[in-house]
């Protein structure tokens, strides 16, 4: 006769297996870190021990060799970022390999990715598989034939934040080659990358090049100029591959109109700008026709500094977000709003706002005193009066006149009080009644932290029935 769970034992028993999965779950994710002093000091002995959803860690510096994923699907990231962690491949094969059946869980993060040589996929290899490369430097590697910075054979990779410079092939794709010859049609997507400087010997796509019988590539948000050779940024070897660019500057006939100004895809064919591309210094100059002019889908939250994205009133195109000598603050006008009206019947009202800290951010450190209140065409700015630290708000992220309704986030926020009158009078707010306007809010720090200046923004609907006594 089968026995039956006496029900006294039912929750030692639900314990039991309570138990056992988290001790199974802290099982399955390790960090390896590796450097000088470390327990590993080469990236590919940690990737030999690492398991399934493991994250190898790496400590700044260079490490002279290459490394294979193995097929494991694991995070290999680095500590400080790719400016200060470099895999030098000693030109001893593709630095990067991902050749066993890798998917989005293989991530690599954060490396600069040097002195490849091999006769394809020099910097970085993947062939069957379809990892995610985010925040690398791809620079200096050598193809004999094609893939200078990356070749993607039959792969699906996502390419994001990075920027691919200074890399060769002797014949075709001096920075990125994709496409394959099997029934699927492989895809890879390229997203606020910055493409400079490659060369492809035989002329065929010095920054991209679509081999293979078929293929398709989507660049989003992404610089593709001054790679060798006229009208050579994109090239396709035949009809069956196809590549979708939104939102990008790219060299080339057919991007961009003729006065500069955008196409229908939002592309553009005009100089970047950048601060100085001799010496690799790829960040945007004040004045880029790059800056604010990409989009909100599919672009990534941080740029490969860190920096979060957007600073302005829209994204930017290229790896570098383009940041002002001020601090960018999150801020949200009638918290818990959405949208956010302002009517002004009672003049006596106070309008409620919040400057909202993270983890990175200590609210604390902002001179309340210095707080001011602007539109734009507008000269008068209105000053708040009143204000107390308490968690109110939660950041939107996403386009700046979206918003949510959510309110606490556990981080303590400024909160702060405007009488609507002062709002309504000095903007002038009455002039455009009805619609929907960007209120600005500026400051600094406090004299102990630097003064540095703070900006943000938040829309606001002004409510037709307005009222001034």
């Amino acid at each position: 006769m089968q026995k039956r769970l006496s029900t006294k034992a039912i929750p030692l028993f639900i314990a039991a297996l309570a138990a056992t999965l988290l001790f199974a779950h802290s099982v399955q994710s390790a960090t390896l870190e590796v450097g000088s002093g470390k327990p590993h000091t080469t990236i590919q002995a940690a990737i030999n021990d690492a398991g399934t959803g493991d994250t190898v860690l790496v400590y700044e510096g260079t490490y002279t060799e290459t490394i294979n994923f193995l097929g494991k699907a694991i995070t290999v990231e680095s500590v400080n970022g790719a400016a200060v962690t470099t895999i030098d491949g000693n030109a001893s094969g593709a630095v990067v390999k991902f050749e066993s059946g890798e998917g989005v869980d293989s991530v690599i993060d954060g490396f600069t990715i040097t002195n490849g040589f091999s006769i394809v996929g020099a910097g970085i290899y993947c062939a069957q598989s379809s990892p995610t490369i985010i925040n690398c430097i791809i620079s200096e590697n050598e193809a004999f034939v094609a893939g200078g910075g990356l070749f993607c054979g039959e792969s699906f990779s996502t390419i994001t934040n990075c920027i691919i410079f200074g890399n060769h092939a002797g014949n075709a794709g001096g920075a990125v080659v994709f496409g394959g010859v099997s029934e699927e049609f492989p895809s890879i997507t390229i997203t606020n990358c910055t493409i400079s400087g490659n060369i492809a010997e035989d002329g065929f796509g010095s920054g991209i090049y679509g081999a293979g019988n078929h293929g398709s590539a989507t660049i989003i948000n992404s610089i593709l100029w001054g790679n060798t050779g006229d009208n050579n940024e994109i090239y396709l070897l035949g009809s069956a591959h196809f590549v979708t660019v939104l939102y990008s500057d790219v060299n080339q006939d057919g991007y961009g109109l003729p006065d500069g100004s955008a196409d229908t895809n939002g592309n553009i064919r005009k100089d970047p700008l950048w601060v100085d591309p001799l010496n690799k210094d790829f960040h945007l100059q004040a004045g880029s026709p790059c800056i604010d002019t990409g989009t909100s889908v599919g672009a990534p939250t941080y740029d490969i500094e860190g920096t979060i994205r957007p600073q302005g009133s829209g994204y930017d195109m290229g790896a570098y977000e383009y940041k002002e000598d001020k601090i960018i603050i999150a801020v949200d006008f009638k918290p818990g709003s959405c949208p956010n009206p302002i009517g002004f019947a009672d003049n006596k009202g106070l309008m409620p706002f919040a400057i909202m800290g993270n983890t990175g951010f200590d609210i604390t450190q902002i001179d309340p005193a210095s707080i001011r209140i602007s539109r734009d065409g507008v000269a008068d700015e209105v000053k708040p009066i009143k204000w107390n630290y308490n968690d109110v708000a939660t950041p939107f992220e996403g386009e700046l006149c979206d918003c949510h309704e959510l309110m606490v986030d556990g981080y303590m926020d400024l909160s702060m009080n405007v009488y609507r009158k002062d709002l309504v009078e000095i903007l002038r707010l009455q002039e455009v009644a009805g619609q929907t306007l960007s209120l600005i809010v500026t400051g600094k720090l406090k004299d102990e932290f630097g003064g540095t200046p703070i900006k943000g923004q938040d829309c606001v609907r002004v409510l037709k029935t307005v009222l001034i006594k």
